[in-house]
C-alpha cells in the first residue's frame, strides 16, 4: 500500500521560470536546490509543511512531454499517446 509520495517531476521549459512561479505565485519554499552536472540543477519545491515535493525538470530528449501529466490519469480527455494535457 502506498502511504506517501515523495517527489513528482514535472516537465517544464524553464526551469528558473517554473522555480520564480511555484515560489512567488504559489508560496511553494525551495527544499534543494543542487547542481546536476554542469548544464542543469536538481530542484525540489513544497508547500510550507507539505512532505511532497515537485521537481521541475526536463530531461534531454524528453522535451516533448512538457504541459504533459503522464500516464496515470486514464479515463480523462488524453492524446493518442496517453497522456493528459495540462494547460497553464
Amino acid at each position: 500500500m502506498i502511504t506517501s509520495i515523495g517527489t513528482v517531476s514535472v516537465y517544464v521549459r524553464d526551469q528558473e521560470k517554473a522555480v520564480k512561479f511555484y515560489t512567488e505565485k504559489l508560496g511553494f519554499e525551495v527544499r534543494r536546490n543542487e547542481p546536476m552536472g554542469p548544464n542543469a540543477r536538481w530542484i525540489e519545491l513544497a508547500p510550507k509543511g507539505a512532505q511532497t515535493r515537485i521537481v521541475p525538470f526536463t530531461p534531454p530528449g524528453m522535451e516533448s512531454r512538457i504541459g504533459t501529466f503522464g500516464r496515470f490519469l486514464r479515463g480523462h480527455k488524453t492524446r493518442s499517446n496517453g497522456e493528459v494535457p495540462l494547460e497553464c
